[in-house]
Parts: structure tokens; C-alpha cells; sequence
């Protein structure tokens, strides 16, 4: 049995790459280029419901993320809400708290620290004369 003829036919010509452009950027389209520019604007955005969520990747210490999902487990919650509000709460009270009062704790600390400088800086500038 003679075997039968196969259709062939040649592939159209692929256009010539812009290496230069690929290497600089320009190949890539605009929106791309501005989203690797920007990171803080390049999250992966995702909608539930009426929120807005943006991915993160966050690296707990192992003992902290073992008891963060034992406490979701026993009280049948979401990690991701658990993690939100903690850090909500966290921005909250860290806005609420003026810098001032936080430099006022470590005033006397500071002043010491201070002072400790001023004796190494003048036990410095003896032994240069």
C-alpha cells in the first residue's frame, strides 16, 4: 500500500527581535514597565466581597506561626483576618503615640548614651594632640 503525501507547508517568518530594546525595557508594554517600577503598586489586588485584598508574603518566627495556627484552629478563624487586625491594632496604637512620648522613655537612656560619646570623643581628642 503506497503511503499517502503529507501536507507540508513553511512557517511564516518570525519578525526580528529587538534585543536592544528587549534588554532596555522598551520591548516590554507600558503598564509592565510601571508596574516594575513601582512594588508598593505591583501586589497582586484581589476582591472579596466589598474588600480590597492585596497578597503579601510575610516570614513568622516558627514557634510564633505553630501557636498562630493553633489559635485559628481552636477558634475556627482565618490566619489572613487574625494577621489583619493584629496589625491593624498595632498602626492604630503606634499613630496614636506621639514620638515625643517615645523619646521621653528613652530620655534618660539617651542622655547617658549621650554623655558616653562626649567622654570617648574627649579621650579621643587627648590622645590626637
Amino acid at each position: 500500500m503506497p503511503k499517502k503525501p503529507v501536507a507540508v507547508s513553511l512557517r511564516k517568518p518570525q519578525t526580528p527581535a529587538d534585543v536592544d530594546g528587549f534588554v532596555g525595557g522598551a520591548s516590554a508594554p507600558p503598564a509592565a514597565r510601571v508596574a516594575a517600577k513601582n512594588p508598593i503598586e505591583s501586589g497582586a489586588d484581589v476582591r472579596h466581597g466589598a474588600r480590597d485584598y492585596r497578597e503579601m508574603t510575610f516570614y513568622l518566627p516558627t514557634e510564633v506561626a505553630r501557636e498562630l495556627s493553633f489559635h485559628c484552629v481552636d477558634r475556627n478563624c482565618d490566619a489572613n483576618r487574625v494577621v489583619a487586625d493584629a496589625v491593624s491594632k498595632h498602626l492604630r496604637h503606634a499613630a496614636s503615640e506621639p514620638v515625643a512620648s517615645a523619646i521621653e522613655g528613652w530620655g534618660g537612656r539617651l542622655e547617658l548614651l549621650v554623655e558616653q560619646v562626649r567622654e570617648k570623643l574627649g579621650m579621643l581628642w587627648a590622645l590626637r594632640r
